[in-house]
């Protein structure tokens, strides 16, 4: 699917009629990345695509929902990203049988800078927040059941 279809199904939804509560802004959101990151076109270089995913979409979406309730500012939701995006990659094993490697317990790259205020428009806050997930993706290390060690980064096309 890819970040370009995540944003465009996201502006659809809110096109018709939006959504009823940020508990299901939240599950959206949580949903629409799932499918963003696991087709086969969204890999890392030498890895191949997700074949077992590994803790879900459950953190995301609780993160979410509860930052979204408490109305946390965006710079500090996007802090709080990783440790529920870490969550999310913390066992996913490709086709090729890599698997994530986490550095001092966490998976990816800390995203910074890329929520920095009130977005003027949705379209602004969903290119930050991709922003953010792109920044986090980058950043993720892999190593394969043999040993080999493989490159860094996962890509969303």
């Amino acid at each position: 699917m890819g970040f370009t279809t995540f944003k465009n199904n996201y502006l659809s939804k809110v096109d018709s009629g939006g959504f009823g509560t940020v508990d299901e802004t939240a599950e959206f959101i949580a949903s629409e990345y799932d499918k963003a990151v696991s087709l086969p076109t969204s890999m890392a270089t030498a890895t191949g695509p997700i074949a077992t995913s590994g803790g879900g979409t459950t953190a995301l979406e609780n993160y979410l929902k509860t930052s979204f309730a408490a109305g946390t500012l965006p710079p500090v939701l996007e802090a709080g990203l990783l440790p529920s995006l870490s969550t999310y990659w913390t066992g996913v094993i490709t086709s090729l049988a890599f698997t994530t490697v986490p550095v001092a317990g966490v998976v990816g790259l800390l995203p910074a800078g890329n929520l920095i205020g009130s977005a003027d428009t949705t379209e602004d806050f969903l290119d930050q927040l991709i922003g953010a997930f792109e920044m986090h993706l980058s950043g993720i290390g892999w190593l394969h059941s043999g040993g080999v060690t493989a490159d860094t980064g996962w890509t969303v096309l």
